[in-house]
Formats: C-alpha cells, structure tokens, sequence
C-alpha cells in the first residue's frame, strides 16, 4: 500500500476520535485527499472494498477483540463479528419477528437476542429454555437453540453462504407461536340516567379504576364520545402535556354515575 492510501485511512480513523462535527469534516476532507493522490484508483468499487472497507472493518475487529473475554468456540472470531457486524444481525431478527408477531417490541427482542448469542459465541453455551415463561422480550416462538442457528446462519449468509440460513429461517417461520392465557377486563361506566358505555379495556393484574379525577376529585374526565347523553362540563387541563392528551375530555360529576365496573373474559393470546 503507498503512502498516500497510508495517510487516507490514519484519517479516516481519526476522524472517529474527532471532536467537533467540523473537525471531522476536515480529517475526512483530508483522508479524500490522500486517496485522490494514491496510485490505487479507488472509484473501483472492487479496489474501494479491498483498500478501504477490509482495513476499517479490520481496525473495527481488532478493537471489539479487546472488549470482550476470549472466545471458547471453534470460531473464535464470531464475538467480534457480532460487534463490528451488530447492526446486520438486528436488522434480520427485528424484520423476523416483526413478520410473525407485529412491530411490538421487537427492538427489545432483537436485543435479548443478540445478548444471548454473544455470550453463546464466547462461552459455547446455549442457556436453557423453558417455554411456559412469557416475557415481552422473549419472542414468542422458536427457542434458544433454534435462534442460535438462526444468529450462526446469518454469520455464513453475510459471506453468501445461504443453505443453513434457509433452513434456519425456514424453522422459525413454520414453527407454533405460543400462546399464553391472559384476563382481558372490559370496563363500563353506567350512569344515573341508565345509560351504560363500554369506554376501555386492560389486562390481567391491572383492575384499578381507570378513569382519573380532577384535583377536587368531585369529577371525573373522561372522553366526551363516551358521556352519551349526560350533561358534563368542559375540562381544562393546567399542564401543558395534559391539555394535549386529554384535549377530548369532559368533566362528569361523581354525582351522575351509578357505578363504574369491569367484566372479565379469558384469553390466549
């Protein structure tokens, strides 16, 4: 490699360490310099790779090697693939569990993931998987060995390798999503006039009464679709952020409701 190409990527590099926005922009204004005046014609995508992506992912390797305790496996480089490799991998379990169980925390699956792979790939242990625990950032299908495949196949898939990726992927899209038994409250506000609405619903522990009261505590606000034919009046909200999410709402008097209760019904979802 010449000089020129030398300095471009000392740079590049440094430009990482920057530290203002404006001296970034000068060090990489730098390293287009450097480049521009080395023999090795870069505008080549094939030459850009080799020269300038394979050296900063290398540099970016080398660093995650010093992150982390040494690797057990058999590959022991996959930790640091992980790392210099991160956005990749949660990309392709984000998009997977979103195409199976909606966009729902998906970033927090992704991550619980991603925490268990990396420490798969330094220890060679896969932690043990019970399927009658429900966490909203466990997914909801496939189990710790089979995401391990998965992680392992999405490995070989950024180098082209494509067999274990489609078996892998293939497995977690045909394989049952388990479902867990959950209590859905339907509440209802009847009022004295003997009109009954239906204005919410929660889930399981949370059986509080969910509508708020004013500072009085003599009212309650509640959105004005769900007063029907009641008189109510106008509610002001002092706080700014309040004013916005509670824009919709009136003011009924405690007075004009009869009660406020819940119906319960079992569900698996």
């Amino acid at each position: 490699m010449d000089n020129e190409m030398t300095r471009c990527l000392t740079s590049l590099f440094n430009a990482l360490t920057a530290k203002s926005e404006e001296e970034s922009i000068e060090m990489f204004g730098e390293a287009i310099s450097h480049a521009k005046e080395s023999k090795v014609k870069i505008n080549n995508p094939e030459n850009f790779d080799c020269f300038i992506n394979h050296k900063l992912k290398k540099g970016v390797k080398l660093l995650a090697s010093t992150l982390h305790e040494p690797s057990v496996c058999k590959d022991k480089n996959k930790p640091n693939f992980i790392y210099a490799n991160y956005g990749f991998l949660e990309n392709h379990i984000k998009n997977l569990c979103v195409l199976r169980e909606g966009s729902s925390c998906c970033a927090d699956k992704s991550r619980y993931i991603l925490k268990m792979y990396l420490e798969y790939s330094i220890t060679g242990k896969i932690p043990s998987f019970n399927p009658n625990v429900e966490k909203y950032w466990i997914p909801n299908f496939g189990d710790n060995q089979m995401w391990v495949n998965y992680c392992d196949s999405l490995c070989r898939l950024y180098y082209g390798y494509t067999e274990e990726y489609f078996k892998a992927y293939n497995s977690l899209i045909q394989c049952e999503i388990r479902k867990f038994k959950h209590i859905l409250h339907r509440w209802f506000v009847e009022y004295r006039n003997g009109e009954i609405i239906e204005f919410t619903t929660s889930w399981d522990e949370r059986t509080e009464n969910p509508l708020k009261t004013d500072m009085e505590g003599d009212y309650y606000i509640i959105n004005k679709k769900y007063t029907g034919t009641v008189e109510t009046e106008p509610y002001d909200a002092t706080d700014e952020e309040f004013q916005f999410l509670y824009r919709h709402c009136v003011k009924v008097h405690k007075d004009k409701i009869a009660r406020i209760y819940h119906t319960d019904e079992e569900r698996m979802c």
